[in-house]
């Protein structure tokens, strides 16, 4: 199982790790959709949705594609 199974069953140290790797990549995504200055919510929104969805993952595509795609 990968690190996104670990999260999803709420291994903490899983959960800190999906954020740690996706973090940088979708704040910047955020900001060159909305700008800055909105990019923070956003970012929230989407990293919420992602944990609410780890379960919809089926890893037919890379883990940061699918959550960027979120």
């Amino acid at each position: 199982p990968g690190l996104h199974e670990a999260a999803r069953r709420g291994d903490r140290a899983a959960c800190r790790a999906v954020y740690d790797a996706v973090a940088g990549p979708v704040f910047a995504l955020a900001c060159r959709i909305v700008g800055r200055a909105a990019a923070e919510d956003v970012f929230q929104d989407a990293m919420m949705r992602t944990f609410e969805r780890l379960g919809d993952y089926r890893a037919e595509a890379p883990f940061g594609l699918w959550v960027r795609a979120i």
